[in-house]
């Protein structure tokens, strides 16, 4: 739903789950890891996380980029005390209830073929990365050339992209009509 919409007390669960039970988790095995000296921690997060926004899932998106900022962070101030901090980012995972949770089930990104992964494919994937001591992963081939447009197509381009994707497919011409609108009147001296 649209964030302003959603249901409080969903929004302070999504925000207790991937906010504070994070950070909670983190800090605990943390610091038990600095004191021994090693250690890995695996951050869940979503590639979600990566995006400039994601209208319809602003709390989600939200918490998600939380979460790899964090990461980041903790994996910086703890490489010096031999702990490394991995953040996965997937996309999509078939056979989860996120879809359901999340209240897109009809959403594109599940329809298009081989774009879901496995789960057995995306923990292998990001626990095989936490093992290597990468600072991110990003499993699956198209979530990783999604994430590097990123850097190169303008955020509005995104969030319409990125929207288009989360929304049924009968949905995607109001998205990109709605945004078409958006875009010329933002456009420098449009009308």
């Amino acid at each position: 739903g649209q964030g302003v919409e959603e249901d409080m007390e969903r929004v302070e669960e999504m925000v207790a789950l991937n906010v504070l039970a994070t950070t909670k988790l983190c800090r605990l095995y943390g610091n038990d890891m600095k004191r021994a000296g090693r250690g890995r921690i695996l951050i869940i997060s979503s590639v979600t996380g990566t995006l400039p926004s994601l209208p319809h899932s602003a709390v989600y998106a939200a918490t998600k980029a939380y979460q790899l900022s964090l990461g980041r962070a903790l994996g910086r101030e703890l490489e010096p005390h031999g702990v490394a901090v991995t953040v996965s980012c997937p996309g999509a995972v078939r056979d989860t209830a996120f879809s359901a949770v999340a209240n897109n089930r009809a959403g594109l990104c599940w329809r298009i073929p081989g774009y879901p992964l496995a789960p057995e494919r995306c923990a292998r994937r990001s626990v095989d990365a936490a093992w290597a001591g990468e600072p991110v992963v990003v499993p699956g081939a198209t979530n990783r050339v999604m994430v590097a447009l990123l850097n190169v197509m303008p955020e509005r381009a995104v969030e319409t992209l990125c929207e288009i994707a989360w929304r049924p497919p009968g949905d995607a011409w109001g998205v990109l009509a709605r945004n078409n609108r958006r875009m010329r009147w933002a456009a420098p001296g449009g009308a």
